[in-house]
């Protein structure tokens, strides 16, 4: 996970005209949503001091936080000040390996997320 102020990315494209647009991209360490960065152009988001990446700032994202959050309070007892998306995906892997089998045989977790194959 890219943490603090620096780029997530970099995107070459170009407009309608023609014209090569080139510029930064940055990641919320939160839900993976992916923005263009640019300095002054009033596009909020923020940093999170809990776990020190970059976030969107959307509702949405504030959102499925707060839930995952709940979620994490009602099943532990543990309160977070957040809950990044690579930690919420460990936590789901190792959920889906107590209740439906070993990690690495019956299911695995790539860049798209946790894969379990369906049963015959």
């Amino acid at each position: 996970m890219i943490r603090g102020d620096k780029p997530s990315g970099y995107f070459q494209t170009h407009d309608g005209r023609g014209i090569k647009v080139e510029g930064e991209s940055r990641q919320c360490g939160h839900c993976q949503f992916i923005w263009e960065y640019k300095p002054g152009s009033g596009r909020r988001y923020g940093l999170c001091t809990s776990c020190k990446c970059m976030t969107c700032a959307r509702d949405e994202c504030k959102a499925d936080q707060l839930e995952k959050r709940a979620i994490i309070w009602h099943e532990d007892g543990k309160n977070y000040d957040c809950v990044p998306f690579d930690e919420w995906n460990y936590r789901l892997m190792n959920k889906a390996a107590h209740t439906t089998g070993t990690i690495g045989k019956d299911f695995l977790m790539n860049d798209s997320g946790i894969v379990i194959p369906r049963p015959d």
